[in-house]
């Protein structure tokens, strides 16, 4: 992932989550804190080229994926926990 925050809210949490856990890129200068500069369509490209292309950030992406579709299944974390919080509105 190359993330891009735009607007001030959670879009920047969710940038340094995605540099941090290692699946992605926060390229900080094209954030809101330099709205005056342009980010030119080369620019962009290399960094999707070189984000495609880090075996690193492939495997972990990957890895990622697969722990969310755990999550999500039948008897997964985050399914038991939407079990509950509907078991809680009733």
């Amino acid at each position: 992932m190359l993330a891009w925050p735009m607007t001030l809210g959670d879009q920047r949490l969710v940038a340094t989550v995605i540099r941090s856990a290692g699946f992605g890129l926060w390229l900080e200068r094209w954030s809101w804190d330099s709205e005056s500069s342009l980010v030119r369509a080369a620019e962009i490209a290399e960094k999707v080229k070189a984000v495609m292309g880090d075996e690193a950030i492939s495997a972990r992406a990957k890895e990622v994926g697969r722990e969310a579709t755990k999550a999500v299944a039948p008897g997964g974390s985050s399914h038991r926990s939407m079990q509950e919080f509907l078991a809680a509105l009733r």
